[in-house]
């Protein structure tokens, strides 16, 4: 049990720690399962190393955050336009939460989880066939009254296990939802961590994708104006993408590296 921030105003939170090492995880249980920080050992120094943007122990700073910075979102994310949408024919208004004064959008952005508290299901050190780790799982049961424009019900729950073996530690986070509808209808269903991950020089920084499974990665077309402006909103359409083998930098200078804030499938 650990905390963001002291006194009145802090939030009360959960750290998975590793002992030996001294990496360690903190998720902000009472603020929607928010990942606040993540501490790992560099591969290239072998010293700790802060892996995720935080907000400096500011709980103030985390709870009025606009850009989500390690939320979970659900039951949906992205953007809803103008916060409405047909579900088998029957049409919702969601509350807009991000409308740009004289803009070109007003749109429900990112669920309704992000700010509400969660409850602790579980939680467990472990060490199996030469790995150790803890585990933490949160749970929010949704009454599909709190939720305008979202009249549905679900049992949901986030593990995160922060896992080591050998000289290789792992953070992972796995959500599950069941469907509590009563009369066996279906709901509409999406979910995202939303993390800001840490890095010296931006226009350096390389990404790469997971490509295991097979098949490629494609980009989601958006209107004039994307990554930055405009609807944001998706098209439909999407074109072929490799540039993200890990190789290549995002690129631009230290000072004004490129914007990069997109959607992949």
């Amino acid at each position: 049990d650990t905390t963001v921030g002291s006194g009145p105003d802090s939030l009360p939170s959960k750290t998975l720690f590793n002992l030996a090492t001294g990496e360690s995880f903190q998720i902000v249980h009472s603020w929607g399962g928010k990942t606040e920080s993540l501490r790992l050992v560099s591969p290239a120094t072998g010293k700790l190393r802060d892996v995720l943007q935080t907000h400096d122990g500011n709980a103030t700073a985390l709870r009025l955050g606009p850009h989500y910075a390690g939320a979970i979102l659900l039951p949906f994310a992205n953007r809803i336009r103008n916060g409405t949408y047909s579900f088998y024919g029957k049409t919702h208004h969601l509350p807009r939460n991000e409308c740009v004064p004289g803009g070109p959008r007003c749109d429900a952005l990112h669920g309704f989880l992000y700010n509400r508290s969660m409850e602790t299901v579980a939680q467990e050190t472990y060490s199996t066939n030469g790995a150790y780790g803890a585990r933490l799982t949160l749970g929010y049961q949704f009454d599909g009254d709190s939720t305008p424009g979202w009249p549905f019900k679900a049992a949901m729950n986030v593990t995160y296990a922060l896992e080591s073996s050998g000289a290789r530690t792992t953070l992972s986070i796995t959500t599950r939802a069941l469907n509590t509808q009563t009369d066996g209808g279906a709901q509409p269903w999406t979910v995202s961590w939303h993390p800001y991950f840490l890095v010296s020089d931006v226009s350096t920084a390389r990404v790469e994708f997971d490509t295991s499974g097979g098949g490629g990665w494609r980009h989601l077309t958006c209107p004039a104006g994307a990554p930055r402006d405009g609807s944001l909103i998706p098209t439909g359409e999407t074109t072929p993408w490799t540039t993200f083998d890990g190789k290549t930098p995002l690129g631009g200078t230290a000072a004004k590296p490129t914007y990069m804030d997109d959607e992949f499938k």
